[in-house]
């Protein structure tokens, strides 16, 4: 169960702000889950053609995902302070499409 139902709530005697706390953190590990399953292969694969780059551009996706998933845990509403992670992570992408380019051109 990922999501407590509320006769859990219930019979734990849990308060609003706990379970709040719970779901934030819930909803900042799922993320992870989603984004990391996408995120590892383009990261490996960039970094075949590119391993500098996209090692630095892989500590600043890191990095924002740290801030992001801190401010999210603190307030939903914060979780947007990490969001210039996806600049690197547009660049990653870069990296992997060139290098794709360079493949099929050799």
């Amino acid at each position: 169960m990922i999501y407590p139902s509320d006769s859990l709530v219930k019979s734990l005697n849990l308060t609003d702000s706990q379970v709040n706390q719970y779901m934030c953190a819930q909803r900042v590990h799922q993320n992870n889950m989603e984004f990391l399953v996408v995120f590892f292969p383009m990261l490996l694969i960039a970094g075949l053609y590119n391993p500098l780059h996209t090692a630095a551009a892989g500590v600043v996706v890191w990095l924002g995902r740290l801030i992001t998933a801190l401010g999210y845990w603190s307030a939903a509403e914060k979780r947007m302070y990490g969001g210039w992670y996806h600049i690197p992570e547009f660049y990653i992408i870069y990296l992997v499409v060139r290098f794709g380019i360079q493949l099929i051109n050799s």
